[in-house]
């Protein structure tokens, strides 16, 4: 098994990460089967490509949302649950779901089942934690 460490001493977007995966030679079409596993084809597209700053390069995924979908954590949890993956790829999504959820939760002090994540709440972050 290959491990990555990420040093996010400043933090790190779902986009970077995937670059950074498909960078270190994770295969692009897994983005793919991802949008397909949620049934997310009609709101997601995936675009990768290698950019430069300055001096440095590297890959970067753009998922792009055609209607951004927010979604409440329970429709959060009901895309990952019925997507086509098995439980050992969908279990550590809907712990992350619930991790977000109740920090927000408690942050707004709003009950989990009536939370709007809104930037979180759309389908490009399904992707990125998928």
């Amino acid at each position: 098994m290959t491990i990555a460490y990420f040093d996010c001493f400043a933090g790190i977007s779902g986009d970077m990460t995937l670059g950074a995966l498909i960078d270190s030679g994770a295969d692009r079409a897994l983005l793919d089967a991802t949008v397909e596993a949620l049934r997310l084809g009609d709101e997601v597209s995936i675009e990768v490509r290698h950019e430069t700053r300055g001096h440095v390069g590297g890959m970067r995924v753009l998922v792009k949302t055609v209607d951004r979908v927010e979604r409440t954590v329970p429709s959060l949890r009901a895309v990952v649950e019925d997507a086509d993956a098995p439980d050992r790829v969908k279990t550590p999504v809907i712990n992350a779901i619930n991790k977000l959820a109740g920090a927000e939760s408690r942050l707004h002090g709003v009950p989990e089942d009536e939370l709007h994540l809104h930037e979180l709440g759309g389908a490009d972050t399904l992707v990125d934690l998928m």
